[in-house]
């Protein structure tokens, strides 16, 4: 039961410790961590290159690698998206989770209203 006057903070999107590897031999996640609740924006700034573009990407279509070595959790509304399957997953990304990524005027359609 909750007490009057204290409101609870809902996250909205929790990755944890997120590593993920590739057939045993490329590591392309260590250790990310981040927090989002709702209305808030997550923006990753890094030089040319450093990844900032796959992390993103990589965290969209997680359930899509093959191979894949995935440790750590993504949560969206205390929902673990890594024990869900695939075709749930896809309920979420693009309508509830998404990104725009560095070369954002490639990927955005202009003829949709935003």
């Amino acid at each position: 039961m909750r007490k009057k006057g204290i409101k609870r903070i809902w996250k909205k999107i929790s990755i944890n410790k997120l590593k993920i590897n590739i057939d045993g031999k490329k590591r392309f996640l260590d250790n990310v961590s981040f927090d989002l609740k709702k209305g808030e924006t997550l923006i990753i700034i890094g030089e040319s290159g450093s990844g900032e573009n796959d992390t993103l990407k990589i965290i969209s279509w997680v359930k899509s690698l093959k191979n894949a070595e995935i440790i750590g959790n993504i949560t969206f509304d205390e929902k673990n998206l890594l024990k869900i399957s695939e075709k749930e997953w896809s309920k979420y990304r693009g309508e509830k989770i998404s990104y725009i990524s560095q070369k954002s005027d490639v990927r955005l359609q202009f003829f949709f209203k935003i």
